[in-house]
C-alpha cells in the first residue's frame, strides 16, 4: 500500500513538475516493511494527456526489515 499526501504541482508551459510525501507499506507473511520519502515527477504535455518523462523516489526513512523482498 503507497500513501501518498502534501501533493504539489507546479505547471510551466507544457512541462510540469510533481512532489509527494509516500508511506509505503509491504507485508509478506508475518513480516512488514515500511519506508517512507518522496516521489517526484516531472511530466511534458502530449495534446491532451500528460506523460511521465521522470519519476524519482527519495528515500527518507524505513522500519522493518529488508528481507521481504
Amino acid at each position: 500500500r503507497h500513501q501518498l499526501s502534501n501533493i504539489r504541482a507546479e505547471v510551466r508551459g507544457e512541462r510540469a513538475t510533481a512532489s509527494a510525501d509516500v508511506v509505503a507499506d509491504h507485508w509478506l507473511g508475518g513480516e512488514s516493511w515500511q519506508v517512507r520519502g518522496r516521489y517526484d515527477y516531472a511530466l511534458v504535455r502530449d495534446g491532451r494527456d500528460w506523460r511521465i518523462t521522470d519519476h524519482r523516489f527519495t528515500l527518507t526513512g524505513e522500519q522493518g526489515s529488508r528481507a521481504l523482498l
